[in-house]
C-alpha cells in the first residue's frame, strides 16, 4: 500500500475533507439515538459514569425516563453498548460533538484503506483503488463519516478483523469459509421464510 502514493494521497485528502465538514456543519442531534448517545456523553463528561441524571434516580418515575434509555441501579443510562461512549469519550473532551464527528472521520478513512488492503490482496492495485471509490462514492460511508452514531466505527473493527483474518489464515480459504457461510444462510431462509 505504501508504494501507492496517490492512493495514501487521496486518503489524506478524504480525511482532511470529512474532518472539514465535521468542523463546518451544523452541530445538532437528529435522531433520538444521537440524543440518547449525546446524553451518554454528557453524562460522562458531567460526572465520569454512564448514568444520566434527569431526576430519575430520586423519583423512579416512568415520565422521567426516555424510552431509548434503561432504568439501572444507579439511574438511566443508554441501552447501546458503552464501549463507544468509552473510545469517543477523549474526542467528546477534545471537541465535544464536533469530536465524534472527526472520530468517525477517522474511522472512515481507516475502512478505506482497508477496503483498498483487503482488496489488495486478492487482486491488482487498480482493482483496489476502484473498491475504495466505490466504497466512498455510492455508498452511505459519508454519512457514517459525519454523523454521532459509531457505525463508521464499527465498520472500521470488522474491517480490521475480516484484514487479520485474510493475512492469517490465507486468502483463499477465508472466501471459502465466507461463501459456506453465506450459502448456509440462503439455504437456512430458503427452506424457513418468515
Amino acid at each position: 500500500m505504501y508504494k501507492d502514493r496517490p492512493f495514501l494521497f487521496a486518503l489524506l485528502a478524504l480525511l482532511v475533507f470529512w474532518s472539514l465538514l465535521a468542523i463546518l456543519a451544523p452541530s445538532s442531534v437528529y435522531t433520538v439515538d444521537e440524543m440518547v448517545l449525546y446524553a451518554g456523553f454528557s453524562a460522562m463528561d458531567q460526572d465520569g459514569s454512564l448514568f444520566i441524571e434527569n431526576g430519575y434516580k430520586e423519583f423512579g418515575s416512568e415520565a422521567l425516563q426516555n424510552w431509548f434509555m434503561t432504568g439501572g441501579p444507579s439511574g438511566l443510562s443508554q441501552q447501546y453498548p458503552s464501549g463507544y461512549t468509552y473510545l469517543g469519550y477523549p474526542f467528546w473532551a477534545l471537541a465535544g460533538i464536533r469530536g465524534l464527528f472527526i472520530l468517525n472521520a477517522i474511522a472512515a478513512v481507516g475502512v478505506v484503506a482497508l477496503t483498498y488492503a483487503l482488496a489488495s490482496v486478492f487482486a491488482e492495485r487498480a482493482i483496489a483503488r476502484w473498491a475504495a471509490g466505490l466504497l466512498v462514492f455510492g455508498s452511505f460511508l459519508t454519512d457514517y463519516a459525519g454523523g454521532i452514531w459509531p457505525h463508521s466505527l464499527a465498520v472500521f473493527f470488522t474491517m480490521v478483523a475480516i484484514y487479520a483474518a485474510v493475512r492469517a489464515e490465507g486468502a483463499g480459504q477465508i472466501i471459502c469459509d465466507l461463501g459456506a457461510g453465506r450459502g448456509a444462510r440462503l439455504w437456512y431462509r430458503v427452506k424457513h421464510p418468515r
